[in-house]
């Protein structure tokens, strides 16, 4: 028997139909947090029972009923509790056949162990009626220090502060978070002892700005630990000026094309211009303004000018970016940057040509090379081959490349003067540069020639006595060996006389070079003596008259030089190119061209 009010009241074994339920607002709580119980009474049966009373023995939780507070609650139907270690007794009035009544009451957790924690609750009148709740309690931290709305300046030392239940002998480790992302900026400390309570952190210099930062706590052996883990929002302000970060052309640039389309300067992050009179700026000597149009790229850390027209040759610009600011008002510095334009464009020179220095037969191909030079490295440029027998060929010049060669093949014989002129890019062209001798092209088969007879010599002809005039006799013979009846040589062979005996001179040939027959002129070259001394090159070159061509006249001229000092000793065509026709006029005896 049990007493309820002053009533003693049968205890039962069992309520037939009776039955009992208990539930909480939380199953899932952490310390210092109040949940409430409820405790349902259900009568399905055929009994009808004026008063039940409900004992819920609540000493296996953590933390006490109504914070500590003893309470009587009122109504016929409610919950109280005396203290101390008394369970709270929930009394149930009149309750109806086919009924259910509840009943709750508050409870608040105290700091604990983390853990699963059961509690019952029974029917005083029939104690094998019960009910069970299963309460998971978690330890907790709280972040006091910094509590929201403060500003963090970069190199600075800030404490951060916290309170922890149920952490005891554990670790945590504090972040710095970024936005509503959980994005972790930076971690402040990894491992701290949980019971430490604080900790002092200095923000990195080179921590981005934000106004959405946040401390979090981590607990390192309870992942989900719960409580308020985070404070409230902390501003890191942007107090750094934007600095340039590069400049195109790059600072003291030289050789920058007059043509450049855009001259930029890059910052460290997105910028403004502050005044429409203000940004990136270009001048040429002494402050004159570049015209042209000032844009922004499309990421805004990016200042274009674009020049109206081009610039001046060899002329040094200054690049001034001025009344910039970045997105939080902080100003840049004035920048000044210069460059300089590439010179006017230096035309190419050719400085050598290199030819075969032997006769070279008709149809084989020869390959004449070029040497030139040209100041503008970046130049790209072409060869124009002159070939002097109506061909011009034109070919690219690999890049970096200063010499020059191409191949070219004669289908008539003769001397041919060669030309290579170099153009670049930018319109220059250079000197045609002539090839230093002739290239002889002969026949094999070009025949005998021979001739004799008498000349006047003109005043001139005889260099070390110019004014000397007279009578010259001379004779010549000139064919390309045979070996039994074909060609076989590529040197002709023959002799040449010529005498001014009124200048003392005897020339006497001893060697041939070669020989071209063409049409109705043949120049052969060789050397020989003057009076059976020295060495002395000679060339001899006669018109046939009586071939076509040679217009019914015979004519001749012998050119003579000292070979060791490469003076000129005759010459009866004095002034004139070795190839030239010659125009003395015999006075006596015939030249003659046989073609085989």
């Amino acid at each position: 028997m049990i007493v309820i009010l002053g009533m003693i009241v049968p205890v039962y074994a069992s309520i037939p139909g009776y039955s009992l339920s208990k539930s909480a607002s939380k199953d899932t709580v952490v310390p210092g947090e109040t949940i409430t119980f409820s405790i349902t009474m259900s009568n399905d049966g055929f009994v009808e029972h004026s008063i039940l009373q409900v004992n819920d023995d609540w000493l296996n939780l953590p933390g006490f009923p109504n914070n500590g507070i003893p309470f009587t609650q009122p109504g016929t139907s409610s919950c109280s509790w005396l203290g101390g270690n008394d369970p709270v007794i929930c009394l149930f009035d009149e309750l109806p056949l086919d009924g259910s009544i509840t009943v709750s009451f508050p409870f608040t957790i105290s700091p604990a162990n983390p853990g699963t924690y059961a509690n019952s609750a029974y029917i005083a009148q029939a104690t094998d009626i019960k009910a069970q709740t299963m309460i998971t309690v978690l330890p907790s931290i709280k972040v006091i220090t910094p509590d929201g709305d403060q500003t963090w300046q970069r190199g600075t030392a800030y404490t951060i502060t916290w309170t922890q239940t149920g952490l005891s002998d554990t670790d945590v480790k504090i972040l710095l978070m970024k936005g509503y992302g959980y994005n972790e900026a930076a971690t402040i400390a990894n491992p701290v002892s949980a019971t430490t309570g604080s900790f002092t952190w200095t923000v990195p210099s080179d921590i981005a700005s934000g106004t959405d930062y946040w401390v979090k706590i981590v607990s390192l052996t309870y992942p989900n630990v719960d409580g308020d883990m985070w404070s409230g929002w902390i501003t890191i302000p942007d107090i750094t000026p934007p600095t340039v970060m590069s400049t195109n052309p790059a600072d003291d640039t030289m050789n920058v094309p007059v043509d450049i389309e855009r001259i930029t300067v890059t910052f460290s992050e997105k910028v403004g211009i502050v005044a429409s009179d203000s940004g990136l700026k270009v001048f040429a000597p002494g402050d004159n303004q570049v015209l042209g149009t000032q844009t922004m790229n499309p990421d805004k850390d990016t200042l274009i000018f674009t020049p109206s027209s081009p610039l001046a040759y060899n002329t040094q610009y200054t690049i001034m970016v001025f009344g910039i600011s970045d997105y939080a008002g902080n100003p840049a510095e004035l920048y000044i940057g210069h460059f300089t334009t590439v010179p006017p464009n230096a035309v190419p020179t050719v400085t050598s040509v290199t030819i075969p220095v032997v006769p070279v037969a008709v149809g084989s191909r020869i390959s004449p090379t070029g040497i030139f030079t040209d100041p503008d490295s970046g130049d790209a440029h072409t060869a124009i081959w002159t070939w002097a027998d109506g061909n011009v060929q034109t070919a690219p010049i690999p890049a970096g490349d200063r010499t020059v060669t191409l191949s070219h093949a004669y289908a008539t014989a003769g001397i041919y003067t060669i030309a290579l002129t170099v153009k670049d890019n930018k319109g220059g062209v250079s000197d045609p540069f002539l090839a230093p001798s002739y290239i002889v092209i002969y026949d094999p088969k070009g025949g005998y020639v021979a001739g004799s007879g008498t000349i006047a010599s003109p005043s001139g002809a005889y260099v070390a006595n110019p004014s000397l005039t007279g009578p010259a006799t001379f004779g010549f013979t000139s064919k390309y060996s045979t070996s039994t009846g074909k060609k076989t040589s590529t040197t002709p062979v023959g002799t040449t006389a010529f005498q001014f005996k009124l200048g003392n001179l005897d020339f006497r040939s001893t060697k041939y070079d070669w020989m071209v027959v063409s049409g109705p002129k043949v120049i052969y070259k060789g050397t020989g003596t003057i009076n059976k001394k020295g060495t002395y090159m000679f060339m001899l070159s006669a018109i046939d008259g009586q071939i076509q061509g040679g217009n019914g006249i015979d004519r001749f001229r012998i050119k003579i030089v000292d070979k060791t000092s490469g003076k000129l000793v005759y010459d009866n065509l004095i002034g004139a190119a070795d190839d030239a026709n010659p125009t003395t006029v015999l006075t006596s005896g015939s030249i003659t061209i046989t073609k085989p």
